[in-house]
């Protein structure tokens, strides 16, 4: 990030792309052995630990420190690195840190995510024009988006809703301008073959389906050892 102001306006913004980050990435739909009957269980999971949430947007640099320095006295943590919300600006780097999707089994997958993010950075800090959604409406996009994956409806803007496939078309064409000036254009081809065949759990469920789970950790384990010997 250039500055500190901009990294929280881009924290902010990227708020609202984090239920479709979480569409797109969801891939525990397992849990002890038995579906869960959601697409990322492991979101569920971790945000049941303290400081796994998403922030609330902050007016400016100044309003994230105050919020950080009073989080990390109540907590008794050393440092903010200590705040493990799904998004949060990273002073010590320079950086603003996107956590909140779930664990790909590809590599391939999180370089395009990674690619994905990067662009959108990218387009905020070169066009703004993020919706002004409640903190309360963006979480529950996220929780459709952990629920049903790419068959969510997303929160578009205060009215609109639409399935996640389609904001992540709309939202590839947005960025991809961006995508292509960082030199990451070609990453975002693995979005396209999710939004064809079908995110992580989507996958899992069609493997157990047919192999069980002896048959599921099996293919598991070849698609990131396959992911490796590419990279």
């Amino acid at each position: 990030m250039p500055d500190p102001e901009t990294a929280v306006r881009v924290a902010n913004a990227l708020r609202h792309r984090l239920s479709l980050l979480q569409a797109l990435t969801a891939n525990s739909p397992f849990w002890r052995g038995v579906d869960s009957g959601l697409a990322s269980a492991r979101t569920a999971v971790v945000h049941s630990y303290p400081r796994f949430e998403m922030p609330r947007a902050f007016r400016d640099y100044e309003d994230f420190c105050r919020v950080a320095d009073q989080l990390i006295a109540a907590a008794g943590v050393e440092d903010y690195t200590f705040i493990w919300w799904d998004v949060r600006p990273h002073p010590r780097l320079g950086t603003v840190e996107v956590r909140g999707m779930d664990v790909p089994t590809s590599p391939a997958t999180s370089v395009a995510v990674a690619a994905l993010i990067q662009a959108l950075a990218a387009k905020e800090i070169d066009r703004p024009d993020t919706p002004e959604l409640t903190r309360e409406a963006l979480e529950e996009s996220c929780y459709q988006a952990s629920r049903y994956g790419l068959a969510a409806r997303l929160l578009v803007d205060e009215e609109t809703a639409a399935e996640a496939s389609e904001v992540a078309t709309s939202t590839l064409e947005e960025i991809r301008p961006y995508a292509r000036e960082l030199g990451s254009e070609d990453a975002l081809a693995e979005i396209e073959r999710i939004l064809r065949d079908g995110n992580g759990a989507d996958d899992q469920r069609r493997v157990h389906g047919a192999s069980g789970m002896d048959g599921l950790l099996g293919y598991l384990l070849e698609r990131t050892r396959a992911g490796e010997r590419q990279a």
